[in-house]
């Protein structure tokens, strides 16, 4: 490339618009949905980020290596499940797993699934005495997931 030509750029979506941004640039956004309470719970959070450095794991590899910093970092961390799931075609790994902060025991459950570039990883966190209330959107949300531009790394899933 040339000093005078400009590098490719890409489209970049997020809720209030679209712009194009320099190929070259690394998104390390981290988006952040308020989740309001439904059936008297509490309202929760759902958190979409992406680890670069995870990109050359196998989600359960992740998994196991992200619990390890967990329980190590969390009061009171109680592993409640761990399971391999499908997320449009990719294999990826399931973590849920509650923690006292403060006097308040909350609930987390999170998603790794394996792109290309990283490991995309969405996450649920809400109080656990009301964390079932906000099942059917979590399982509706990954529902509609729809990876773009990522082939599929079939030899990084196990």
């Amino acid at each position: 490339m040339s000093s005078t030509q400009s590098p490719a750029t890409i489209g970049y979506r997020m809720h209030e618009g679209e712009l194009r941004v320099p190929s070259t640039w690394q998104d390390q956004s981290m988006h952040v949905f308020r989740v309001p309470a439904d059936r008297g719970g509490s309202d929760a959070s759902f958190v979409v980020t992406r680890d670069y450095d995870g990109a050359a794991k196998s989600a359960m590899a992740y998994a196991a290596e992200q619990l390890s910093t967990l329980k190590q970092k969390f009061q009171g961390f109680n592993l409640l499940a761990t399971c391999e799931s499908t997320f449009d075609g990719v294999d990826g790994v399931i973590v849920d797993y509650e923690w006292q902060s403060n006097a308040v025991m909350l609930r987390q459950r999170q998603a790794y699934i394996p792109t290309s570039a990283s490991m995309l990883t969405l996450t649920l966190t809400a109080r656990a005495v009301s964390f079932e209330s906000h099942e059917a959107s979590w399982q509706k949300v990954l529902g509609s997931l729809h990876l773009t531009n990522e082939p599929a790394r079939r030899d990084l899933r196990r």
